[in-house]
């Protein structure tokens, strides 16, 4: 005897069934089907002689292709010279040690200009402003210290209003 699930399984299977226009044998859903291929309608998908879509994707990727700067005629690949950086605003890759648009390459000019650290003088665990040492730059292990003058001088005051420090540890519960 069938579940009362099984029993309503059955039923909304058969109206589904019902509504489906591919049920049929003569008319069942295959690659061969008129509503698989791209014919025109907005049905099919399939390949017909090199059609692939519906009505509106086709529609809509000849809009696209039309607004497309680059087609089989002007492919676009890393030997294209709008990949390449010349100095005009489409390159973005390397060519000679330049890499971007023109724009990236001033804009990293200009923050070069700003940046303190340069191939003279390298930012690393060894750089003076690396290291905790009073200024206001270095938060890296100097001795002990660690963080910069504002952190110390911060870190100093909070501590002092703690009532637990070295002398008064946490209980030990």
């Amino acid at each position: 005897m069938a579940t009362q699930l099984e029993t309503l399984a059955n039923k909304y299977r058969e109206e589904h069934i019902a509504r489906n226009i591919y049920n049929t044998e003569d008319k069942g859903y295959s690659s061969n089907n008129k509503n698989a291929i791209s014919d025109g309608d907005e049905k099919g998908k399939g390949d017909n002689n090199g059609q692939v879509g519906s009505s509106v994707d086709i529609q809509s990727r000849i809009e696209n292709m039309g607004r497309n700067f680059y087609n089989n005629n002007n492919t676009y690949s890393s030997n294209n010279k709008n990949a390449i950086s010349d100095g005009d605003e489409k390159g973005k890759g390397d060519n000679n040690g330049q890499v971007g648009s023109s724009v990236d390459i001033q804009l990293r000019t200009e923050n070069m200009v700003r940046n303190r650290y340069n191939m003279n003088n390298q930012y690393s665990m060894v750089n003076k402003d690396a290291l905790s040492d009073g200024d206001d730059y270095g938060k890296g292990d100097n001795n002990g210290q660690v963080g910069s003058s504002t952190d110390i001088r911060l870190r100093t005051e909070v501590v002092a209003r703690n009532k637990f420090n070295e002398k008064n540890g946490y209980p030990d519960f």
